[in-house]
């Protein structure tokens, strides 16, 4: 089973895409409509993960990005962020960890203030959808959870970890782009 296959085996049939203009490689970002509820959209990189990432402590680590979004919030605008994201990522080498926070910027997509990013296990969906095991080594798929400029700053001075407490204790809607922030 290659990387599409297992990602519809989880988040069901591709639905379009958008591909990289300035990558050198295949780097393509897939949706995936009615996932992880029936008014959202799943937002997938797929090429990405063709390079291996350094980690810390010379490791390596192959990696896709995984975000979700509701769906009033322009498809044509999502997916070419994470596109953009992942061209980020592929010209820096480096995979995101878990608990990595990117930002503040600028807004994500027009409309929104959430600006910032939290690199995290990918929690909406089954555990079996996190790894790819069909790639040496195996592909992490990394949720990229929106955060608002606040809720960066916080990571950034208390740690990612005070942050999934708020997270925990609020319960925000983390597909929700309008969202109030939890600070």
């Amino acid at each position: 089973m290659g990387l599409p296959e297992h990602l519809e085996k989880h988040l069901g049939l591709l639905e379009g895409g958008w591909k990289s203009r300035r990558s050198p490689t295949r780097l393509f970002c897939a949706r995936f409509p009615k996932k992880p509820v029936p008014e959202a959209s799943t937002y997938v990189t797929m090429g990405l993960s063709d390079h291996v990432l350094s980690i810390p402590e010379h490791h390596e680590l192959r990696q896709e990005l995984v975000f979700a979004a509701y769906d009033r919030f322009a498809p044509a605008e999502v997916g070419p962020f994470l596109r953009s994201f992942a061209e980020f990522i592929e010209e820096k080498h480096r995979a995101l960890l878990g608990g990595d926070v990117v930002g503040p910027s600028t807004p994500l997509v027009t409309g929104v203030l959430v600006n910032s990013v939290l690199a995290y296990f990918p929690t909406l969906f089954e555990d079996a959808f996190g790894t790819f095991d069909g790639t040496d080594p195996p592909t992490a798929l990394t949720w990229v959870v929106p955060l608002h400029e606040g809720e960066a700053n916080h990571a950034h001075a208390k740690g990612w970890r005070s942050l999934e407490n708020l997270f925990e204790s609020k319960a925000p809607d983390l597909l929700d782009l309008l969202r109030p922030s939890v600070l």
